[in-house]
């Protein structure tokens, strides 16, 4: 039995531990990963931002930084929740002293998902936050740490992660082909996704956009926080999750002051503005943040 153990066993064991370790140094220094272009930027210039856009997919095809008259940074990401925007916040909040404004993308339901719940199938994003950024929401046991691995080899496929440019937004999606019907696609998955998330999860991230909101309050940061253009999707989603995200804003919008502008169904965009159905384009993304720009020349009355 000893023998088996050492001819065997031990090499098998070997040659596992080898490949857990490969497989997790290829997924932190894959060249084209935006998280990791994003958290290494972070790093070195987080003390020169003046301006920081965190959110999902909408912000970071949405705000192109170069754009702007402000020392800007896009740190959205697909798929990245109000529960990374908080840990990212946090993360290197002592640390942006020139900060002035914060972009926050809530789309239609911002607030009602954490992208951690059980039977959510973007876990293969969620390990980059843990990778890149040290968020600390997978347990440290061999499963999780598995199940951390796999995620880590379905991550490496091209199409599972957006490439940037040095600032931050992201520089491709497929481009859509019946918006009409990718419109509803993408509502009906956002409406199961609320429908298999509990319901304390509303309640959380109230909380967590709620710190932030104090935060930036207390240091004179300007919060301007965005519903990102969309086309025909307010006519798939649950009208009550629409309703529930509309009014909550609202509430906090008279205790924080903050900047609030709902772009869903804009008329100010085309179709030609948009990559599909939620998210813009480059051109778009022009518009949409030199409009952006504009609004902060006249706050300070240039």
């Amino acid at each position: 039995m000893k023998d088996f153990l050492v001819k065997v066993v031990v090499p098998v064991m070997a040659v596992v531990i080898g490949l857990l370790i490969t497989v997790e140094l290829i997924a932190r220094n894959k060249s084209t990963d935006s998280y990791k272009i994003k958290s290494e930027y972070l790093e070195q210039h987080a003390e020169e931002i003046e301006l920081l856009v965190l959110g999902p997919s909408g912000a970071g095809f949405g705000i192109k930084p170069d754009e702007l008259d402000k020392k800007s940074f896009n740190c959205a990401g697909l798929m990245q929740s109000l529960l990374y925007d908080h840990h990212i916040f946090k993360k290197y909040f002592n640390r942006f002293r020139s900060l002035k404004y914060l972009v926050l993308d809530i789309n239609f339901i911002g607030l009602h998902v954490n992208r951690i719940c059980p039977g959510y199938d973007g876990e293969s994003k969620i390990i980059h936050y843990s990778i890149h950024f040290d968020a600390p929401f997978y347990k440290k046991n061999f499963w999780d740490y598995k199940l951390k691995v796999q995620k880590n080899l379905l991550s490496l496929r091209k199409e599972e992660i957006p490439e940037c440019d040095e600032n931050g937004f992201l520089t491709f999606y497929p481009n859509g082909k019946d918006f009409k019907v990718e419109a509803a696609n993408t509502a009906n998955y956002y409406n199961e996704m609320v429908k298999r998330t509990p319901d304390s999860v509303y309640k959380d991230n109230l909380l967590l956009l709620e710190e932030i909101l104090t935060i930036c309050k207390s240091r004179g940061i300007k919060v301007i926080i965005l519903t990102f253009p969309t086309v025909y999707i307010s006519e798939f989603i649950n009208p009550e999750y629409y309703s529930e995200m509309q009014q909550s804003l609202s509430d906090l919008q008279e205790k924080y002051d903050f900047v609030y502008e709902n772009y869903t169904d804009s008329n100010l965009f085309e179709l030609s503005d948009f990559y599909n159905a939620n998210h813009l384009n480059p051109r778009g993304a022009v518009k949409l943040t030199r409009m952006l720009n504009d609004s902060i020349r006249k706050w300070e009355g240039r």
